[in-house]
């Protein structure tokens, strides 16, 4: 719908018990041009005008698309997606849209097209929006162009976790990462199980269950259902091109507390504990799951605006370490720019943090900015002479450079050999070259002139024989005389 209705029906949600209240919906088959009520109390009215394919109609949850036109009652048009060029998208029965069109659209099979006219109690009741007066019974011209029930909820939005919701949850909250889950799950490829769980209890993004598995869950509600296709399952050995059926129920799941839930004076025993796990995880190699507990400790910080003066100087202080850690995971993930960044954050704290500055040296050395790195291990020194991490760091920054430069002069003096051998290899090309063509000019002229010779020689002979005629010719006019 156009961007001011989109707008308003973010606010104008119908919530699951609205949705209960139509359990008494008339689906019944009608032919072309025929119209009927589809609520019990006549707020929606359908009226068909192309009949659609087959038998079956979306069900709660799938993304439908449609086109449609919107009127009021005196034919003036107020919004239309035919006019936009692209369908209209939203999820079947969650209340994205005027309640009229959960039902109405609830009703249709993939290619109809229908008219549903909507009193204003199952469109926008009284609040009157952009072209549409308050109080208005809508008119609009649908045409179902197709569902799917099968969502892509995986992170990277590739195809890779399909899910097909099977019985709905409740509610609209779904868990998050840190969040803790209770599960049943069954994976399997065709008929083979390869892992069935139940009652497992876990951490989302802990990696404690296999990956496309977590990311199922962070889609569902709790106590939903579905049915998900898995494109393989790396941590079982499966390829990506293999798919894997995964079955899932959300029995229960607590978030983690958010920052803006705790008390000021809870806030960093918090930060505390979560800094902890990470360096439990970090010395366990799944450095990963580390940093995204420094991260989390970050936030529970960085959440000055309950806390005092004294609270909010603690909580700066106790940020360094958790920069420092991130910046110890990013480096040992190889994203050196990330840790550098993360060093910068905890210097901007405290600018003479030997710890950061070592540290930051380290990936400016990883990331091969030597001159860098030696310049602040250099001012390092020059400030704490005896401190022997930095004097080895730069040593081997040294050393690293003299040997680079050795490699580059190695490399410059076997460019310039071979540049001196293909130079004379093409000197001697060219003169092989000035030879042969001297060769071919000397023995074209050698040919030129054996041809002229042998061209004077047919001369004078065809002129001797012209001479022998005339001769005979004389001597016989003589004897004639006689």
């Amino acid at each position: 719908m156009s961007k001011d209705i989109e707008e308003h029906e973010h606010h104008h949600h119908h919530d699951d018990d609205e949705m209960d209240d139509c359990d008494g919906i008339n689906d019944k088959e009608l032919e072309v041009n025929e119209e009927m009520d589809i609520t019990a109390d006549g707020g929606v009215k359908k009226k068909l005008l192309v009949k659609g394919e087959g038998w079956t109609k979306p069900p709660k949850g799938s993304e439908v698309h449609v086109h449609y036109v919107g009127t009021l009652l005196d034919g003036t048009k107020f919004d239309s997606s035919r006019d936009r060029g692209e369908p209209f998208v939203f999820k079947l029965g969650e209340g994205q849209v005027i309640k009229g069109w959960d039902i109405g659209v609830a009703t249709m099979h993939k290619g109809e097209k229908s008219i549903l006219t909507c009193k204003p109690e199952y469109a926008y009741g009284s609040q009157a929006q952009g072209k549409i007066p308050a109080n208005s019974t809508l008119q609009f011209e649908v045409e179902l162009l197709k569902w799917v029930e099968e969502m892509d909820v995986s992170s990277k939005k590739d195809g890779s976790v399909m899910k097909k919701i099977t019985k709905q949850g409740e509610g609209y909250d779904t868990p998050n990462e840190g969040s803790t889950v209770t599960v049943d799950y069954r994976l399997t490829d065709g008929d083979t199980v390869i892992e069935e769980k139940t009652d497992a209890k876990f951490i989302l993004g802990d990696e404690m269950v296999p990956l496309y598995v977590d990311e199922l869950v962070t889609s569902m509600k709790k106590h939903e259902e579905v049915r998900a296709i898995l494109k393989g399952c790396p941590e079982k050995g499966i390829a990506a091109d293999h798919e894997v059926i995964c079955t899932a129920t959300l029995k229960e799941f607590v978030k983690p507390k958010a920052s803006y839930e705790l008390k000021a004076e809870e806030l960093i025993p918090a930060a505390e504990a979560c800094r902890q796990e990470g360096n439990k995880f970090y010395t366990e190699k799944r450095v990963s799951i580390a940093a995204k507990r420094y991260k989390r400790a970050l936030g529970f910080l960085e959440a000055e605006y309950s806390m005092n003066a004294e609270q909010k100087a603690a909580a700066k202080k106790a940020q360094i370490p958790c920069h420092l850690n991130i910046a110890a995971c990013e480096m040992y993930l190889k994203n050196y720019h990330a840790a550098v960044e993360a060093c910068d954050k905890a210097l901007k704290i405290e600018s003479n943090n030997v710890k950061a500055r070592l540290r930051k040296a380290k990936a400016l050395f990883l990331m091969r900015e030597w001159e860098d790195a030696k310049v602040l291990l250099e001012c390092l020194i020059d400030e704490f002479p005896d401190n022997e991490e930095a004097k080895k760091q730069l040593a081997e920054i040294k050393k690293t450079m003299h040997d680079d430069e050795v490699k580059q002069r190695g490399k410059y003096n076997n460019m310039f050999s071979r540049l001196h051998k293909m130079e004379e290899e093409e000197a001697k090309a060219k003169e092989e070259q000035k030879k042969k063509e001297e060769e071919e000019e000397k023995k074209r002229k050698e040919e030129e002139e054996k041809k002229k010779k042998e061209e004077e020689e047919k001369k004078k002979e065809e002129e001797k024989k012209d001479e022998k005629p005339a001769e005979e010719k004389k001597e016989d006019s003589t004897e004639m005389k006689d």
